[in-house]
C-alpha cells in the first residue's frame, strides 16, 4: 500500500494499493481530530475488501456521506456493493438503514464515481454516526478521494419535521465523474423537501464546502461563505460547519446545480429563472481579529420580555451595520426573525463585544479578551450568574434605581451604571384620549392561566367577575389557551370584550395597548418593567403592585398602586402577593377624572422616553468602540490619524494633536475609575539589578493612590535574588520561580497564567496589569502610578494598546503631544521593559510566543534570550496591537535602563547610546508608519 496525490487538488488524501491487503489499516482525516475515518479491513479468502467510511453527525440533524472511488484493473468494469448502517457512538452496535438498502453497483475501470447519500434523522439517533461499508474486489488499484466530510447543512427556517426517524433526502446512488477535477472544484448541492408554506418555503440545503477551488486556485481553506440571496439576507457558516438562512420568499422550489468557469465562484441557482443563491468562498485569515464576530448577545429568543430587549438591541446594531450573532443556553423553538443569527455556545468564537441578558457563559474561545456588558434584572440574578459576573462583567446595567447603590458594592470590578430602559413601542406623541364616552378600557396580559404565575391570573378574573360597575371593560391576553370553564365564563361576561389565549405578533400586542386606558400588571415581582414602559408608550396608565421596584419606576402622578403584601423575594427582587378582593378594591375606586390627569402626566412622560432610546444606542454603541471593534472606517481613522488633513498648510511630521484628539477622549459613564493595579516584575540570574528595581517598584507602590498586587517571576532562582524576596516578604503577593533558565516567554505566560487564577480565586479583577524587567527602573517612584495610570484612563479604551513609561529611539514611534505637562509619544512598537494594559488587551493579544504559523521562528529561544514582547507587535503576530490597529502611548521621563552594556543584558545586545545611534544610523528602527 502507497499513499500518495496523483491528482491535482483533489479533496482530502488519495488512497492506492495494487496487491491484496492483508491487514487491517485505518486513515485519519486532517478535519476531524483524533477520528478514524476510513478504515479497510480484509477478507482474503473472500476475495475482497470492506471499506468503511464514517460520517460524524456533530449533532446537525443531517448525516451526508461522500465518497470518490476509482478502480483500476483488468476487468473493464467491477462489481461492489454498498450497505449504509448506523453505529452507536458507545457500544458501537451497527444496525442498517431500512431507507438505503444495500445496492450492487458495476463501476467502469478507471472512470471516478461520485457516491454520495445524504439522510434527515430524528433525535433516536443523538448517539449513533453513519457508516458505509463498500464492499471492493482484490486484486485492483483503488483510489478514494475522501470527501465526505465537514458538509455544510443549512436548513430552511422554520424547519417541516416530518415526524420521521430517518428519512433519505438524496438517496444514495453512484454518479459517473467526467473530470475529477472540476468535480471537486464544484461541490454537489442538494435541495430537497422543499415545502410551501403561505409565503415561505422551507427545506434542506446541503453541499460540501470544506474545500474547493478560489479564483482557480486549489486547496484554499474557507473561514467565509456568504450568500447574496435576492431577498437581502446574509449569513456565516460557522466553525461547527453549521449555517442556518430564513426561507427565501416567493421562490420556486426547484433546484438545480449550474456548472462555471474555473475563474469564476461556483454558483447554485435556487428557483428557476432569477432568484439566484450565490456561493462566495474567501480566503481564509491567520489571526482571530474576525470582525462577523464583533458582538455576541447571549438572550433567548422565545415569547419572553428579554427577547423583546434583545429586539431592541438587534435593530441597533442592524441599523448601525455593527455584525453580531446570538446564543443561549436554550435553543430557539419559535419562528422569528432573528433565528437565523442563533448559534450553539460551542461555536462562539472570539467576539469582541458580549451583552449579557440576565445570565452569563463562560465559552472557551475568546471570553477573557471580550468586553462584557451584563444587564441586572433583580429577579434573575442566580448565584452562579451572580458569581461569573462579579468576576468579569466590564459594564453592568441597571434598568432600575432599586439598590442601586447595593448593585455597585456587589460588583466592584464593573461600573456599575443606571440606565432606564427604553419602551419597545414608539411613543406616542399625541395626548392618549378616552377610547370611549361612557367605558374606561382596562388591559390585562397575562402567561399560563394557574397559580405558578406571577402575574396573578386566577385573582385577576375573580376581580373581574366581581365588579359591580359597568363603566369598566376588559381586553385580557393571556399566553396559553385558558381551562375551557374559564374561558367560557369570561366570554359571557359583558364587561369583557375580548378574551386572547393564544400566541400574537408585535402590531397586535401595539393595537392592544393603543385601546387601553389602564393596564393591569399585578406582578408579584419586576425585573425591568417593561410592560410599564410599554403602557406609557401608548398613552396608557399602568397600575402595579405598591412595591419594589415598581414604586422606584413609576410615581403616583403617573401610576396607580395596588395593595399588596411582601411574601419573599426571588433573587434580588421582592416577592409580593395580592388578592382578589384588593384587585377589585382597586377597579372599583378607579376614578375618570384622576384617569384623565394620570393620562396627561403620561403625556409629558414622551420626551423621557425618546431620551431612553438615545441612551440605549448610547450605550451600545459606547460598548462596541470600547470593546476594540474595527469597522473599515474605523480601523481607517485610527491608522490614518497622524496623517494631515486636506489643505492643512500648518501639519508637520510627528504633529500629535489628531492623534491626542482621537486617544485622549476617555470613556466617560461607561467606564469605572481605576481602583487596582496589578504589578508584575521578571527578573533573572541579576540580583543587583533586581534589588535597585524592586526598591523603586515598591516606593511607588506605596506612594500610589491605587491598590496594587505584587507578583514577582523569577526564571532560574539564584542565592542573591532569594535574599531580596526574604528581605521583601511581606509586600510581595505572589512569586513563581524555576530552578533553571527558561526564558522570559516561559515567566511572562507563567505569570500570566497566575493572574487568571488570581482573579478566579480573589474575585477581584485589576483595571490595569502593570508589567516591569529587573533592568527597568523608575525614575520618580511618587508619580510613577499617578502618572501612568492617569495616562491610561484618560485614554479611549478601544483604540489604546500599551502605556509605556520606557522609550528608546530604536522605537521612535510616529507623532508626539503634551498631555498634562507630559511628553507623550505615540507608536505602533514600544521595547517591553515596562508597559501598562488593561487585562482585556493582554488576553486579546495572547500569549508571548516565538513560532508562527508559517512555521519560522523569531529570534533565537534559547534560555539566555531576553525579551521578545516586539513580537506581540509585528504583523507577523496573529493578533498584534498593529492588526488590533491600537496605538500605544509611551511616556518617555518615567523610566531608565540599566543594563545598557551587553555583558549586563540576558541576550548580550548593546543598547547604550552609541550603539543606539549606531542602529539608527544603520535605519534598524521600528518605524511603522509614514510620515513617522
Amino acid at each position: 500500500m502507497a499513499l500518495e496525490r496523483p491528482l491535482t487538488g483533489i479533496l482530502g488524501a488519495t488512497l492506492e494499493w495494487k496487491n491484496p491487503v492483508s491487514e487491517p489499516f485505518e486513515v485519519l482525516s486532517e478535519h476531524v481530530d483524533g477520528i478514524s475515518c476510513a478504515s479497510f479491513s480484509p477478507f482474503p479468502d473472500q476475495g475482497w475488501v470492506r471499506l468503511q467510511l464514517r460520517a460524524p453527525r456533530n449533532g446537525a440533524g443531517v448525516a451526508a456521506v461522500r465518497a470518490l472511488l476509482k478502480l483500476k484493473g483488468d476487468k473493464a468494469e467491477h462489481k461492489v456493493k454498498i450497505c449504509i448502517a448506523t453505529r452507536h457512538n458507545k457500544t458501537f452496535s451497527c444496525k442498517g438503514i431500512e431507507a438505503a438498502p444495500a445496492t450492487n453497483l458495476k463501476l467502469s475501470n478507471d472512470v471516478w464515481f461520485d457516491l454520495t447519500g445524504v439522510f434527515a434523522c430524528g433525535p433516536e439517533f443523538e448517539n449513533r454516526e453513519f457508516v458505509v461499508n463498500i464492499d471492493l474486489p482484490n486484486g485492483v488499484t483503488i483510489f478514494v478521494a475522501d470527501a465526505h466530510l465537514n458538509w455544510l447543512s443549512a436548513e430552511l427556517d422554520p424547519i417541516v419535521d416530518s415526524g420521521e426517524v430517518i428519512r433519505s433526502i438524496h438517496e444514495f446512488k453512484s454518479t459517473s465523474v467526467s473530470n475529477i477535477v472540476d468535480w471537486i472544484a464544484y461541490p454537489s448541492v442538494y435541495g430537497s423537501d422543499i415545502v410551501k408554506s403561505g409565503d415561505q418555503y422551507t427545506g434542506h440545503f446541503i453541499t460540501e464546502l470544506q474545500k474547493l477551488y478560489v479564483n482557480g486556485h486549489a486547496g484554499e481553506s474557507l473561514d467565509e461563505i456568504s450568500l447574496d440571496l435576492p431577498f437581502r439576507y446574509h449569513g456565516l457558516v460557522m466553525p461547527n460547519g453549521g449555517f442556518k438562512f430564513p426561507a427565501a420568499k416567493n421562490a420556486s422550489p426547484q433546484f438545480r446545480v449550474v456548472k462555471t468557469p474555473v475563474s469564476v465562484d461556483p454558483v447554485a441557482i435556487f428557483a428557476e429563472q432569477s432568484t439566484a443563491l450565490k456561493v462566495k468562498a474567501k480566503k481564509g485569515i491567520a489571526r482571530r481579529d474576525r470582525q462577523e464576530n464583533a458582538v455576541l448577545i447571549w438572550a433567548p429568543i422565545s415569547t419572553s420580555g428579554l427577547t423583546v430587549q434583545l429586539e431592541q438591541i438587534a435593530a441597533i446594531l442592524i441599523n448601525k451595520k455593527i455584525p453580531f450573532y446570538i446564543s443561549y443556553h436554550m435553543q430557539p423553538t419559535v419562528e422569528h426573525e432573528l433565528v437565523s443569527r442563533w448559534i450553539h455556545p460551542r461555536d462562539i468564537d472570539q467576539p469582541k463585544l458580549v451583552i449579557y441578558m440576565e445570565r452569563m457563559y463562560q465559552f472557551d474561545r475568546g471570553f477573557e479578551s471580550a468586553y462584557k456588558v451584563f444587564y441586572m434584572n433583580l429577579d434573575w440574578l442566580a448565584p452562579s450568574t451572580l458569581a461569573l459576573a462579579r468576576m468579569h462583567a466590564n459594564l453592568v446595567i441597571c434598568p432600575t434605581p432599586y439598590r442601586l447603590e447595593e448593585m455597585s458594592s456587589l460588583f466592584p470590578n464593573a461600573k456599575v451604571h443606571h440606565l432606564p430602559w427604553p419602551a419597545n413601542f414608539a411613543p406616542t406623541k399625541e395626548k392618549s384620549e378616552f377610547k370611549s364616552a361612557d367605558k374606561i378600557r382596562v388591559l390585562y396580559v397575562g402567561n399560563d392561566y394557574d397559580g405558578l404565575s406571577r402575574k396573578h391570573p386566577i385573582q385577576v378574573v375573580e376581580a373581574i367577575e366581581k365588579l359591580e360597575r359597568n363603566d369598566l371593560t376588559f381586553d385580557l391576553k393571556f399566553r396559553s389557551p385558558l381551562p375551557g370553564d374559564v374561558k367560557s365564563r369570561l366570554l359571557s361576561n359583558p364587561r369583557i370584550k375580548n378574551v386572547i389565549d393564544w400566541p400574537t405578533d408585535h402590531s397586535a400586542m401595539k393595537a392592544l395597548y393603543d385601546d387601553a386606558d389602564i393596564n393591569l400588571i399585578p406582578n408579584a415581582c419586576e425585573g425591568n418593567g417593561l410592560s410599564i414602559l410599554e403602557s406609557w408608550a401608548s398613552g396608557t396608565v399602568p397600575a402595579v403592585l405598591n412595591g419594589n421596584p415598581m414604586s422606584d419606576v413609576t410615581t403616583s402622578d403617573n401610576s396607580y398602586r395596588i395593595h399588596c403584601e411582601e411574601v419573599g423575594s426571588k433573587e434580588f427582587a421582592p416577592l409580593y402577593s395580592t388578592s382578589g378582593s384588593q384587585i377589585l378594591d382597586f377597579l372599583q375606586s378607579v376614578d375618570r377624572n384622576d384617569l384623565s390627569a394620570k393620562k396627561d402626566a403620561v403625556h409629558e412622560m414622551y420626551g423621557d422616553l425618546i431620551g431612553r432610546q438615545a441612551a440605549l444606542e448610547d450605550m451600545i454603541m459606547s460598548a462596541v468602540l470600547m470593546s476594540g471593534y474595527r469597522s473599515k472606517p474605523i480601523r481607517q481613522k485610527v491608522e490614518n490619524c497622524h496623517l494631515p488633513l486636506p489643505n492643512d498648510a500648518n501639519w508637520e511630521p510627528r504633529a500629535g494633536a489628531r492623534v491626542k484628539n482621537l486617544l485622549i477622549s476617555g470613556s466617560g459613564k461607561f467606564r469605572k475609575p481605576a481602583r487596582l493595579v496589578d504589578v508584575i516584575m521578571t527578573t533573572s540570574n541579576r540580583p543587583w539589578f533586581f534589588r535597585d528595581t524592586l526598591a523603586r517598584v515598591l516606593h511607588a507602590i506605596r506612594a500610589s493612590p491605587y491598590e496594587h498586587r505584587l507578583s514577582i517571576s523569577v526564571d532560574g532562582l539564584d542565592a542573591g535574588t532569594l535574599a531580596i524576596l526574604n528581605q521583601h516578604v511581606s509586600e510581595i503577593d505572589q512569586v513563581l520561580w524555576t530552578k533553571d533558565q527558561r526564558g522570559l516567554p516561559f515567566s511572562w505566560n507563567s505569570s500570566r497564567d497566575l493572574l487568571r487564577n488570581t482573579i478566579c480565586r480573589t474575585e477581584k479583577r485589576p483595571d490595569f496589569v502593570c508589567y516591569i524587567q529587573d533592568d527597568c527602573y523608575i525614575r520618580d517612584p511618587d508619580k510613577y502610578f499617578e502618572v501612568a495610570i492617569g495616562l491610561a484612563e484618560a485614554s479611549f479604551p478601544g483604540y489604546l494598546g500599551f502605556v509605556s513609561g520606557f522609550y528608546t529611539d530604536v522605537h521612535p514611534g510616529f507623532a508626539e503631544f503634551d498631555w498634562n505637562g507630559n511628553r507623550v509619544i505615540a507608536s505602533d512598537s514600544v521595547d517591553g521593559k515596562n508597559f501598562i494594559a488593561t487585562p482585556e488587551v493582554l488576553e486579546g493579544i495572547g500569549a508571548l510566543t516565538w513560532h508562527f504559523g508559517d512555521g519560522m521562528k523569531r529570534g533565537n529561544p534559547g534560555p539566555v534570550r531576553g525579551s521578545h514582547f516586539d513580537l506581540w507587535q509585528w504583523k507577523e503576530s496573529p493578533n498584534s496591537l498593529t492588526w488590533q490597529s491600537r496605538v500605544t502611548l509611551v511616556l518617555p521621563d518615567l523610566c531608565g535602563h540599566l543594563a545598557a552594556k551587553a555583558s549586563h543584558s540576558t541576550w548580550s545586545n548593546d543598547t547604550t547610546d552609541a550603539a543606539t545611534q549606531d542602529r539608527i544610523a544603520q535605519n534598524r528602527v521600528y518605524q511603522t508608519r509614514k510620515y513617522g
